[in-house]
Formats: C-alpha cells, structure tokens, sequence
C-alpha cells in the first residue's frame, strides 16, 4: 500500500476520529448535516477530492448558525440535538451543499459549452477564410 493511499485512509480517520473524541455527544447530528459530504467522500475517486472539499464548504456555510448554537449551548442536552437535527436546519445544510455540487458540475459543463461554441465559431471564420483566398487565387482556366 502507497504512502498517499494510506494516507487517503488514515488522515479522514483522524478527522473523524477526533470529532467524535472532542465532541462525542455532538458528532451524530454534526456529522448528519454533512451526510451528502460525506456520501461524496467515500465515492469520489478524484485526487485531491475537489467535489468533496466544495460540499463540506458550502454545507458548513449553510449549517454555520445551527453548529454555532449547538456548541455555545454545550451540546450535552438532547434537545441542543434535536435544534441540530431539525428538518429545516438539515435541509438547510444539505440544500447547501446541493448547490455547491450544481455550481461547480454546473459552471464546468457551461465553461466547456462556451469553449466549444467559440472554437466552432473561429473554426467556421477559418473554413470560409479559406474558401475565399481559394477563390482568389484559383488560377483561371487556360483557353488556349
């Protein structure tokens, strides 16, 4: 085993592990927020994991007061649980990092649509370029 696959094991264990050291009554609701994060981790094979860093970013910013209130109040009650676990808190933090998914798959496929308008818009100024320099410079037929 590699040492970057290895480390692609160990480092989210320590992650996950520290969270729940740290925070043992807090890391089921934490970690139900990031639910879609977290099915994007164990799926994407992309080095770097590019998808799974814009999801945990967009789902923190759209669960950042709830996670802010569960750890002021302590996060011991089980009622600091069930703020966290509201439906509209989740859907809040899940609906974030839906969105974060769609902008970044999103503006990619608009990015390579406009790259491939512009190359086939210069490559038909190009085709007609030469048509007209063919035209302009055939040689005219001899008579005779």
């Amino acid at each position: 085993m590699g040492g970057g696959a290895l480390r692609g094991i160990v480092v989210p264990g320590m992650l996950l592990g520290g969270v729940i050291a740290l925070a043992v009554c807090g890391a089921l609701p934490t970690l139900s927020l990031f639910l879609p994060a977290l099915l994007m981790l164990s799926l994407e094979q992309e080095p770097g994991r590019p998808m799974t860093r814009t999801l945990l970013l967009f789902g923190l910013v759209g669960a950042w007061d709830p996670l802010a209130a569960f750890w002021r109040a302590g996060g011991g009650h089980p009622m600091d649980w069930m703020q966290l676990l509201d439906l509209i808190t989740l859907a809040h933090a899940w609906l974030a990092q839906c969105l974060g998914w769609l902008l970044a798959e999103g503006l990619t496929l608009l990015l390579v649509y406009v790259a491939d308008r512009q190359a086939a818009r210069v490559g038909g100024m190009a085709q007609s370029e030469i048509h007209a320099l063919d035209a302009e410079w055939k040689a005219p037929a001899d008579d005779g």
